[in-house]
């Protein structure tokens, strides 16, 4: 009993970790990373509650579909910013924009 309390709680911590890597991170790929780490913390959490195993097989194909989406995003930004940090692309972003009139 105690056991599944504490994978249930080591569970839960991996997941708020990569909600925090991913929301926080200042390049593009960390992001990523953190929210397969939290993709995972979640799947662990799930399977410790006992769900059905086509509850973690769905689980499992949003997780793969993230992560292919994820991929092809970060190529795709370092194709247009080359590179892949975040407070560059801001700034990238900010310079392209047209300078508003004051009247």
């Amino acid at each position: 009993m105690i056991l599944h309390a504490v994978i249930f709680m080591v569970g839960f911590a991996i997941a708020l970790l990569g909600a925090a890597l991913a929301s926080s991170a200042s390049h593009a790929l960390k992001r990523v990373v953190g929210a397969v780490i939290g993709f995972a913390g979640a799947a662990l959490v799930l399977s410790e509650l006992g769900v059905s195993e086509v509850f973690l097989i769905a689980a499992s194909a949003i997780a793969f579909a993230h992560i292919l989406f994820g991929a092809a995003l970060v190529v795709r930004l370092k194709e247009t910013y080359g590179g892949l940090d975040v407070a560059d692309m801001d700034a990238a972003d900010r310079e392209s924009e047209p300078k508003e009139r004051v009247s």
